[in-house]
């Protein structure tokens, strides 16, 4: 799982970069809440 953790969170970041000029507030904050309810899963 610590792979799949992490490759998600790189997947996470480098799509929030991609959208920081439309919504960057909105987006970071729901991908931040996936990744600690995946984290919380596990």
């Amino acid at each position: 799982m610590n792979r799949l953790e992490k490759t998600a969170a790189k997947l996470a970041r480098d799509y929030a970069d991609k959208n920081v000029n439309d919504r960057p507030s909105k987006v970071t904050e729901q991908l931040k809440t996936r990744l600690k309810e995946t984290r919380k899963k596990t």
